[in-house]
């Protein structure tokens, strides 16, 4: 028999219990967002990190975190498909896309639909993923912003625009929303509108690089020029890692008609890029700004080193095109 103290000591566990289960049954039922699987803590906090940089477009940081949380947990669906779209070439995205598929069977519902979305070859498909997921997760923003996404790659602007607005209601700081209203009111001609955007998407996460880099596409886009350069430049400062900054500085020395400048900016992207995606695109574009130059000679020689340079690095995608519009180079010279 229990003696009084005892006894009140019993009552005390039974109600600390009660109202521990309490809680993680109301959490249960009131849970926004897609839960993620995964049977380490630390490779939860790994991911959480690179989903984290990975929303600001720190894209090769965020792989080295994914990579690390994989390590860690073999079985980790969803950091394999943050991982396939963290760079590194096709052949990491096909890997790493194909381990997640393989995991299906492991994860929820939202997971499940989130990796088939990703698996999806045509937009009727992804839809009938987007719309199961925003059935089960309508108050999960990254839902929204996933459906965002979809219908602003399908020119809907109207749609893709309630979408990010319905982010922005679940989290007013959700800060990678502010900087697609502003893409998405430049589809629609909005630009006062964008660019108000983007300067909240500046002063929500004043210390990250991609809300200059966008606002310094904003401004190349309207041929404010100098202002661009200035907030690619904002950017690279911030973190000198962020160097696709330099694509954007280069582009806006073609539209200046500096094209030398240009390609040492190309070439300092080259130089500093830190998977062989970037590299093609350095390469790409200063062919490019041969083309503007008016010398095509040398345009065709940058487009066969970037072809060789490809495929030496199990990118026959990107080889074929090089060669491809090499040929449509020549055909519209002859003509």
């Amino acid at each position: 028999m229990l003696n009084k103290n005892n006894l009140v000591i019993v009552i005390i566990l039974f109600s600390i219990i009660f109202l521990l289960l309490s809680g993680c049954a109301k959490d249960l039922q009131n849970e926004k967002e897609i839960p993620i699987t995964t049977n380490s803590d630390e490779a939860l906090q790994l991911f959480l990190k690179g989903r984290d940089m990975l929303d600001k477009l720190k894209t090769p940081q965020a792989a080295i975190m994914f990579d690390r949380a994989i390590t860690l947990d073999n079985n980790f669906a969803i950091a394999y498909l943050y991982r396939a779209n963290s760079g590194g070439g096709y052949k990491i995205y096909l890997n790493n896309l194909a381990k997640a598929l393989e995991l299906l069977d492991n994860v929820t519902e939202g997971e499940k639909h989130l990796i088939l979305y990703n698996n999806a070859d045509n937009s009727k498909d992804q839809k009938i993923e987007i719309d199961t997921l925003l059935v089960l997760y309508p108050e999960d923003k990254r839902v929204q912003e996933l459906a965002g996404n979809y219908y602003y790659n399908l020119n809907d602007f109207e749609n893709a625009l309630s979408h990010f607005k319905k982010s922005l209601t679940i989290d007013s700081n959700f800060a990678q929303s502010y900087n697609s209203l502003g893409y998405v009111h430049i589809g629609m001609e909005n630009y006062i509108a964008a660019e108000e955007s983007f300067i909240k998407y500046i002063k929500l996460i004043p210390d990250e690089a991609n809300p200059y880099d966008s606002y310094a596409e904003f401004l190349l886009l309207q041929s404010r020029y100098d202002q661009s350069i200035e907030q690619y430049e904002k950017a690279i400062q911030i973190d000198p890692e962020f160097v696709t900054a330099l694509v954007g500085i280069g582009n806006n020395y073609i539209f200046k008609k500096d094209y030398n400048k240009a390609r040492d900016v190309y070439q300092q992207f080259f130089n500093k890029s830190f998977n062989i995606n970037q590299k093609l695109v350095a390469l790409w574009w200063k062919a490019v700004s041969y083309i503007h130059e008016g010398n095509i000679v040398n345009a065709i020689k940058v487009l066969d080193e970037r072809s060789i340079l490809a495929f030496d690095n199990n990118s026959p995608t990107a080889g074929i095109t090089g060669y491809r519009f090499s040929g449509w180079i020549l055909a519209d010279k002859d003509n």
